[in-house]
């Protein structure tokens, strides 16, 4: 083993910890400094995976968008969907953020979870929603994974089902790859190994695969879904829809407006995401994802379609509930 690739992982291998302090429950929200305004400003708890939704937030509180609604935030990182999903339900936090895939299949068996917002989306424009890197020169398109191993951070997650989809999006069956389960820092050195064909990184992980060297063939949440379909949400539990709507709303308005901003200023949030590194990426190393506060009920909806169709939930109606 070199260790060819793993430089540039280094520094971001640290986000994938979960922080586990500061954590506000739904029942009994912190109250921190006073707002500009007079008021007090609410603690909001938001459990995110690490990527570009994290520094649209981040730019977004800096402009004064959550304190002008009375929250102060309070980001918690985690490096896999179900651990947010399981962190919301219990009421270590108020919002969570991750994959719908994750959030659905949860909603799915029974978890009382509602839909707040769209974070980021999948748009041709800005295909870097799940970057697909490798080192083997034999994959040049998403047909050359047929009988390869593909390194995705969960097996039945978000990653997987871009996968199939673009798998049957190139007429292949949507078994043709085999994924294997790899948290994202680990799946460049599984590459380098040899253990693992390719790999599916969201960023800043798929900008720090491209900058370490490998080959970008694609974007597989791109090449199978439709513009729009988002491959992040937020969404808090059932109970904290009606004790915090009020919160809720203000958090809907101030991240509307952090996306907004953020697009009009992009490379600010290049520069805000590649901070995130640490200093293992540059701000031109960096891949921009399309941010996103709203998501249109014809992508929900084939997004849930594609998840019965691979067999991740078992019906539509399974989760019918949550986008009420």
């Amino acid at each position: 083993m070199t260790g060819r690739y793993l430089k540039p992982m280094v520094a971001l291998a640290s986000l994938s910890v979960l922080a586990l302090t500061g954590c506000a429950a739904t029942s009994t929200p912190a109250v921190s400094e006073d707002s500009p305004a007079g008021g007090e400003l609410t603690t909001m708890s938001v459990a995110i995976l690490p990527g570009q939704s994290v520094a649209v937030l981040q730019l977004g509180d800096e402009q004064g968008y959550f304190e002008d609604e009375g929250l102060e935030l309070d980001l918690q990182l985690a490096n896999v969907g179900s651990s947010i999903v399981t962190g919301v339900m219990q009421g270590s936090y108020l919002v969570g953020n991750a994959s719908p895939v994750a959030i659905l299949t949860a909603a799915s068996q029974g978890a009382p979870l509602k839909y707040v917002s769209a974070s980021s989306v999948v748009h041709d424009g800005a295909p870097y929603t799940a970057s697909v890197v490798t080192d083997d020169p034999s994959i040049k398109s998403f047909k050359d994974l047929a009988g390869k191993t593909v390194g995705i951070n969960a097996v039945k997650g978000g990653l997987d089902v871009c996968l199939q989809a673009a798998l049957k999006a190139n007429g292949l069956s949507t078994d043709a790859a085999s994924p294997l389960e790899l948290p994202p820092p680990q799946t460049l050195a599984a590459i380098e190994q040899d253990q693992v064909d390719a790999g599916i990184l969201f960023e800043p992980f798929g900008s720090a695969a491209v900058a370490a060297g490998l080959t970008k063939i694609g974007d597989a949440c791109a090449e199978g879904q439709p513009d729009g379909t988002p491959f992040g949400i937020f969404f808090a539990s059932e109970a904290a829809t009606t004790e915090r709507a009020d919160d809720l709303d203000g958090f809907k308005r101030a991240w509307a407006k952090s996306v907004e901003y953020t697009n009009a200023n992009p490379e600010l949030l290049k520069e805000q995401s590649a901070k995130l590194s640490d200093g293992a990426l540059k701000p031109e190393d960096m891949f921009m994802m399309r941010d996103a506060s709203e998501a249109s009920s014809e992508v929900l909806e084939e997004l849930v379609d594609n998840m019965v169709e691979f067999g991740v939930i078992g019906s539509v109606e399974s989760v019918e509930g949550f986008f009420e």
